[in-house]
């Protein structure tokens, strides 16, 4: 009887962990919105914001990842002498590792690791003497990020995210501006959707 049990106990056991795996595992979208900060030197007086879609793919509940595709709001400068003014359009993809930690069944906390493709259109318009320079640049960098998640449903999850991303420009013309690297800090509040 007893060497019955044992077969059973190990198939019962390992059902139990293929349900786990499969409950935790799957395909996932969102979207998020939030505030931006950077050092650009040029300073706005409008609130810098972006935005971002991803998904991606839940292997287990401690590991996931996607991609994610973020939209900064056109940003728009003037220097303290009103001499130089600033527009600025940035877009990145990004593709990223997501580890989470389950601090109890329905709130999270995260970090996350990516490659970031960007692309990045300068245009400055100077007064004296009057000219325009348009610059398009690209570039890869690595991004990170650390936020926490809230199970608002089975399938449904709000998140609040802190992300960090460098810009490295190559352009002399920024480089005289002082724009050579561009740090950006986003903190967004979005959701996920699993599938």
């Amino acid at each position: 009887m007893k060497k019955r049990l044992i077969p059973a106990f190990i198939i019962a056991s390992s059902l139990s962990f293929s349900a786990n795996a499969t409950e935790d595992s799957g395909w996932f979208a969102g979207a998020a919105v939030g505030k931006v900060d950077s050092d650009i030197p040029i300073r706005s007086h409008q609130k810098a914001v972006a935005s971002k879609v991803l998904a991606g793919y839940h292997f287990n509940k401690y590991f996931a990842a996607g991609v994610e595709y973020i939209d900064f709001q056109k940003y728009e400068g003037i220097s303290s002498d009103e001499n130089l003014t600033l527009k600025l359009n940035n877009t990145a993809w990004n593709v990223f590792a997501l580890f989470s930690y389950p601090v109890s069944d329905t709130f999270d906390v995260f970090a996350k690791a990516g490659s970031l493709q960007w692309d990045a259109e300068f245009k400055f318009n100077i007064k004296s003497p009057a000219q325009t320079v348009s610059i398009d640049e690209d570039g890869n960098n690595v991004s990170w990020g650390v936020g926490a998640a809230w199970d608002a449903s089975p399938t449904t999850a709000l998140t609040l995210e802190f992300q960090h991303m460098e810009f490295e420009h190559k352009s002399p013309v920024l480089k005289a501006f002082d724009m050579e690297n561009i740090d950006y800090d986003i903190v967004t509040l979005g959701f996920t959707y699993r599938f």
